[in-house]
């Protein structure tokens, strides 16, 4: 995730593209690119505890693309995935008090909120605010995916 500027520098794009794989080699994140006319929208990570069988989901939209669906249907897919072919046990996640947008994305995907860390999250401009966080333990309470074929 990046501010605007990252958005249109491909450079930069390239740069988190080659760590995400080299992530994925190591079997430490897994990386889902959200894409739409061949852009690439978003990104969904799965960051595992293999042992544990319980990942950490983060996610971001790119801000041209926000309040479009992207994000949650690959947030949707991505934990399937960690249910379906991972064997997950729980998928955790997590934001800011002031990221409304990822509350609702949590809500809208049957996510429940299991804690509230006062002053857990530190904001770009270093304001300190509450960190909310999340768990799903069941595919069971997600919507069905939407399919498009283009």
């Amino acid at each position: 995730m990046g501010n605007p500027g990252h958005e249109r520098d491909a450079r930069w794009q390239s740069e988190r593209l080659a760590e995400a794989v080299e992530a994925a080699q190591r079997r430490e994140r897994l990386s889902y690119l959200a894409w739409a006319s061949g852009v690439c929208v978003g990104a969904v990570d799965l960051i595992p505890q293999w042992r544990r069988g319980q990942f950490r989901l983060s996610y971001w939209v790119r801000s041209s693309a926000c309040r479009q669906g992207y994000g949650a249907q690959a947030v949707n897919a991505m934990i399937r995935a960690a249910f379906g072919a991972l064997d997950a046990r729980l998928v955790t996640t997590g934001h800011a008090a002031p990221n409304t947008a990822s509350a609702g994305l949590a809500r809208t995907l049957g996510f429940r909120q299991i804690a509230c860390q006062p002053l857990g999250y530190e904001m770009p401009d270093g304001l300190l605010v509450d960190g909310i966080a999340y768990a799903i333990e069941d595919i069971a309470v997600l919507p069905p995916l939407k399919v498009a074929w283009a």
